[in-house]
Protein backbone atom coordinates (compact mmCIF):
# COMPACT_ATOMS: atom_id res chain seq x y z
CA UNK A 1 0.00 0.00 0.00
CA UNK A 2 1.01 3.58 -0.35
CA UNK A 3 0.02 6.93 1.04
CA UNK A 4 -0.24 10.04 -0.73
CA UNK A 5 -0.32 13.15 1.21
CA UNK A 6 0.10 17.17 0.17
CA UNK A 7 3.03 18.96 2.31
CA UNK A 8 0.88 21.73 3.26
CA UNK A 9 -1.46 19.47 4.93
CA UNK A 10 1.34 17.13 6.59
CA UNK A 11 3.05 20.18 7.94
CA UNK A 12 0.12 21.77 9.23
CA UNK A 13 -1.30 18.69 10.65
CA UNK A 14 1.79 18.40 12.53
CA UNK A 15 2.31 21.63 13.43
CA UNK A 16 -1.41 21.22 15.28
CA UNK A 17 0.49 18.50 17.86
CA UNK A 18 1.38 19.86 21.73
CA UNK A 19 3.00 16.68 22.94
CA UNK A 20 5.72 14.43 21.87
CA UNK A 21 3.90 11.36 21.90
CA UNK A 22 1.34 13.12 19.38
CA UNK A 23 4.08 13.52 16.92
CA UNK A 24 5.69 10.44 16.94
CA UNK A 25 2.14 9.05 16.44
CA UNK A 26 1.49 11.18 13.58
CA UNK A 27 4.88 10.25 11.95
CA UNK A 28 3.99 6.69 12.93
CA UNK A 29 1.21 7.52 10.57
CA UNK A 30 3.54 8.37 7.43
CA UNK A 31 5.88 5.58 8.27
CA UNK A 32 4.39 2.63 8.34
CA UNK A 33 2.90 2.74 4.35
CA UNK A 34 5.10 0.64 2.15
CA UNK A 35 5.72 3.79 -0.35
CA UNK A 36 5.01 7.49 0.99
CA UNK A 37 4.50 10.03 -1.63
CA UNK A 38 4.65 13.63 -0.24
CA UNK A 39 3.07 16.00 -2.72
CA UNK A 40 3.54 20.21 -3.01
CA UNK A 41 7.29 20.39 -1.58
CA UNK A 42 8.02 24.08 -2.26
CA UNK A 43 4.36 25.19 -3.04
CA UNK A 44 4.74 27.42 0.16
CA UNK A 45 8.22 28.57 2.03
CA UNK A 46 9.16 25.97 4.41
CA UNK A 47 9.47 27.21 8.20
CA UNK A 48 11.96 26.07 10.16
CA UNK A 49 9.75 23.55 11.91
CA UNK A 50 8.75 22.61 8.62
CA UNK A 51 12.26 22.03 7.88
CA UNK A 52 12.73 19.98 10.94
CA UNK A 53 9.68 17.93 10.52
CA UNK A 54 10.97 16.35 7.07
CA UNK A 55 13.95 15.64 8.55
CA UNK A 56 12.34 13.59 10.89
CA UNK A 57 10.09 12.19 8.47
CA UNK A 58 13.08 11.12 6.38
CA UNK A 59 14.94 10.00 9.09
CA UNK A 60 11.60 8.07 10.31
CA UNK A 61 11.29 6.24 7.27
CA UNK A 62 14.98 5.95 6.45
CA UNK A 63 15.41 2.04 5.21
CA UNK A 64 11.54 1.09 6.36
CA UNK A 65 10.10 2.23 2.70
CA UNK A 66 9.92 4.51 -0.18
CA UNK A 67 9.45 8.33 -0.39
CA UNK A 68 8.90 10.03 -3.36
CA UNK A 69 8.86 13.88 -3.00
CA UNK A 70 7.62 16.05 -5.83
CA UNK A 71 7.13 19.56 -6.24
CA UNK A 72 5.78 21.22 -9.38
CA UNK A 73 8.46 24.45 -9.69
CA UNK A 74 8.37 26.10 -13.79
CA UNK A 75 10.92 29.01 -13.28
CA UNK A 76 13.73 29.81 -15.77
CA UNK A 77 15.90 32.11 -13.17
CA UNK A 78 17.58 31.02 -10.26
CA UNK A 79 14.65 31.19 -6.71
CA UNK A 80 15.50 30.04 -3.28
CA UNK A 81 13.85 26.22 -3.17
CA UNK A 82 12.12 25.17 0.21
CA UNK A 83 14.81 25.05 2.05
CA UNK A 84 16.33 28.02 1.55
CA UNK A 85 19.46 27.26 -0.96
CA UNK A 86 19.85 27.69 -4.17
Amino acid sequence: MFTIVAWPSLVHSCSMVHHPGQLASKLYYYTRAAMLIVDKIGYLPLPKQGANLLFQLVNARYAKGAMVLTSVKCSYKPQPTSLGCY
